[in-house]
């Protein structure tokens, strides 16, 4: 494969491939490199380097170059990336954006880890842009064609995709967080995040902003996440523009962190939604299992069995009548004692003779109801008159 290598005549660079050697070939002439490509022969102004693949010496006329081999975009010393290295990289930590990180592309890495490799396939299309990438880390000039980029369709469904996906997302993980917050606020920052993937990058509060107006007039819509992230990738790529050129770009350790702290903040509340819901699925399983020891052991009561007649008859009868007493004060079984008092002040007042003169006799029974109720739940001492 070949890509072009510099904007004063520096040609193309050819990688022959051969098991785990490879083949630098620098050409000064397009028309030439292309003929030797076809021909399979290294001819008149050409350079062939054998050996572990490695990134081309600097051709003159192609950019600035410092220190060779300095791997993961450390741009504190510009150091060229390896082609050669990017193969096992892009092969064992594709999905995982590993050879973003290894060429400087912050935002796209941390695209494929959030979205496992764009949703498991979209990292395969890398392979296709590898030779562009390396030449741009390594400082070759890119033609911009204007001062706004081009409209993409490809990046447009990518923000609107990336954004259901993290709405989704903060919908699972944020369930007790408001959704006119959690959810507007996810969209947004997805859809900024494929607007930044590589030398664009758009304006994050406008696409923000788009979200939330959005989200005000689809709220409680069963489908409210797809017309929000439409609105807020329009509004990215309506606001989109190239980043600015020459700009400091952080060591690696800083980058390591701030890509750590975007992963916990995306996978923590999931995690730990997830932690609950195993542990309230591991309780469903336990009582499962023990479900035929349980009803066993009711059978043994019934019959009579089990050793203890009198006392599991009073408890059983003991728990019918807690029943029918949360029942008569209109609560369901196991309510705390607060519910207990506010509901038999409350029917007290709604049931008591002096009220119901018109219904005296229904209303004096069902004013013993609540008065027995309350005793057997709260204790008669404690019943207020």
């Amino acid at each position: 494969m070949g890509h072009w290598v510099g904007s004063e005549g520096a040609g193309w660079v050819f990688t022959i491939m051969g098991g785990h050697m490879g083949a630098m070939l620098v050409c000064t002439d397009p028309e030439r490199a292309r003929r030797t490509a076809l021909e399979g022969s290294v001819r008149g102004g050409c350079r062939t380097t054998w050996g572990f693949l490695t990134a081309p010496s600097t051709p003159q006329g192609a950019g600035p170059r410092g220190r060779a081999g300095a791997p993961w975009g450390d741009d504190t010393h510009h150091g060229q990336a390896a082609a050669g290295g990017l193969w096992p990289v892009g092969t064992w930590g594709g999905p995982l954006g590993l050879h973003h990180l290894y060429l400087g592309r912050d935002s796209h890495a941390l695209l494929w880890m959030l979205t496992l490799g764009g949703f498991g396939a979209g990292w395969l299309w890398d392979v296709w842009h590898l030779p562009s990438w390396v030449a741009i880390a390594n400082g070759a000039p890119v033609a911009r064609p204007g001062p706004v980029p081009a409209l993409s369709a490809l990046r447009l469904a990518g923000q609107v995709l990336v954004g259901v996906y993290f709405g989704l997302a903060a919908a699972l993980g944020l369930p007790g967080i408001p959704a006119m917050l959690a959810q507007p606020l996810a969209v947004g920052l997805g859809v900024q995040l494929v607007a930044s993937v590589g030398d664009q990058t758009s304006e994050a509060p406008r696409t923000v902003a788009a979200a939330f107006a959005a989200s005000l007039l689809f709220q409680g819509r069963a489908l409210a996440l797809l017309p929000i992230s439409v609105a807020a990738a329009i509004a990215a790529q309506r606001h989109r523009r190239y980043r600015h050129r020459g700009a400091p770009r952080h060591r690696l350790p800083a980058r390591l962190y701030r890509l750590a702290l975007a992963l916990v903040a995306f996978a923590a509340p999931l995690a730990c939604r997830g932690l609950s819901g195993a542990l309230a699925l591991a309780r469903a399983v336990t009582e499962l299992l023990l479900l035929p020891l349980h009803a066993g052991r009711l059978l043994a009561e019934v019959l009579g069995f089990a050793g203890c007649s009198g006392g599991c008859s009073a408890s059983v009868e003991g728990n019918e009548r807690q029943r029918r007493a949360f029942e008569v004060l209109g609560l369901p079984p196991g309510s705390s004692i607060e519910a207990v008092h506010r509901s038999y002040r409350e029917l007290v007042k709604f049931w008591h003779p002096d009220h119901n003169r018109h219904r005296a006799e229904e209303a004096e029974q069902r004013f013993i109801e609540l008065l027995e109720a309350y005793e057997e739940l709260a204790g008669p001492r404690r019943a207020p008159g």
